[in-house]
C-alpha cells in the first residue's frame, strides 16, 4: 500500500484524535542543550504577519507514523480508540515530539491554578497535548513510550510527575539523564518568563508550529523509513536546511490554510 501524507498541520491538529507511542526498537532520547536552544530560539524568532496579525509558520519537518492495530493496544486504553481516536507508533520524529512535550508540560505546570483563566488554559493544553482522564486518577497519555519499554516509567514518573507509576530498579541511563536535563532546562527557561510571555509562548505553540505527517501502511516501508531517518540526535540543522521553505511560505508563496 502507498504511504499517505498530510502537509502543513499545526501541532494541535497533529495531536487531534491521536495518541503516540515510541516503539521499543527506537533508541532513547538523545537531544541536548544545543538542540533545545536551537528550537527555543526558533520559536521566539517567529514573526507575525503584518496583514493578519497571525504568526507565520515554523516548519519542523516530517513525522512518520504507523497506526497501531487494535489487538496491540492495552485493554485499559481501548476506550480512547472506541471514542474515534487512533494510536500511532512514531517511526521518525520522536526527538522533536519528546522535546515539545517536555516544554509544554513545564509550561502547563508554570501556570497558576488560582487564576481562573490560567487554570482553564492549563486544562486546555493538558487535554490537547499531554493526557486525558477516563477516571479521576487514571491518565491516558497522548505521547509516551510503549508499555514496559526501557524508559517508559521514567518518562511518566520523573518527567510528567506521575508518581503513581513505579520506577523499576536500574532505571537510570544516558537517555533518562537526557530527559531529566531537558526538563530542568525548559523549566528554567519558562520560569524566567512573565505571564504575558507565557501566554505568547502558548499562542506560538498552538498556531505557528507546523509539521508534515507521513502515514506508513506496511512493515517494509516502516523499516525503510526508520533506517533512512535514524539520525535522531543530530543537531537541529533540519530547521536551518528548511529555512528556504519557511521563507517561501512567509512570503506567501504556495501559501495554504494550515
Amino acid at each position: 500500500m502507498a504511504n499517505n501524507e498530510t502537509n502543513g498541520l499545526r501541532l494541535a491538529q497533529v495531536f487531534a484524535t491521536k495518541a503516540f507511542r515510541i516503539p521499543d526498537y527506537q533508541c532513547g532520547y538523545v537531544w541536548g542543550e544545543y538542540q533545545w536552544n536551537d528550537l527555543w530560539d526558533d520559536i521566539w524568532k517567529i514573526n507575525e504577519d503584518v496583514e493578519t496579525g497571525d504568526y507565520q509558520p515554523l516548519f519542523l519537518g516530517t513525522i512518520s507514523l504507523k497506526e497501531i492495530r487494535k489487538d496491540s493496544i492495552p485493554k485499559e486504553e481501548l476506550w480512547f480508540k472506541d471514542r474515534g481516536n487512533r494510536f500511532y507508533a512514531v517511526v521518525d520524529g520522536q526527538q522533536r515530539l519528546t522535546t515539545l512535550e517536555i516544554m509544554i508540560f513545564e509550561l502547563v505546570e508554570s501556570l497558576s491554578d488560582d487564576d481562573y483563566e490560567q487554570s482553564e488554559l492549563k486544562t486546555e493544553l493538558r487535554d490537547t497535548f499531554l493526557y486525558r482522564y477516563r477516571l479521576v486518577l487514571t491518565r491516558l497519555y497522548l505521547f509516551e513510550y510503549e508499555k514496559n519499554a526501557r524508559d517508559s516509567a521514567f518518562l511518566l514518573n520523573r518527567i510528567f510527575d506521575d508518581y503513581a507509576v513505579i520506577l523499576p530498579k536500574g532505571f537510570v541511563n544516558e537517555y533518562t539523564n537526557n530527559l531529566a536535563a531537558a526538563k530542568e532546562w525548559f523549566r528554567e527557561k519558562i520560569a524566567a518568563l512573565t505571564i504575558e510571555q507565557k501566554l505568547d509562548l502558548v499562542r506560538r505553540i498552538q498556531t505557528a508550529i507546523v509539521f508534515d505527517i507521513k502515514y506508513i501502511n506496511d512493515t517494509r516501508s516502516e523499516r525503510s523509513v526508520f533506517e533512512k531517518m535514524n539520525t535522531r540526535g543530530n543537531p537541529l540543522s533540519i530547521l536551518k536546511k528548511l529555512s528556504k521553505r519557511i521563507l517561501f511560505f512567509s512570503q506567501g508563496g504556495g501559501r495554504k490554510e494550515i
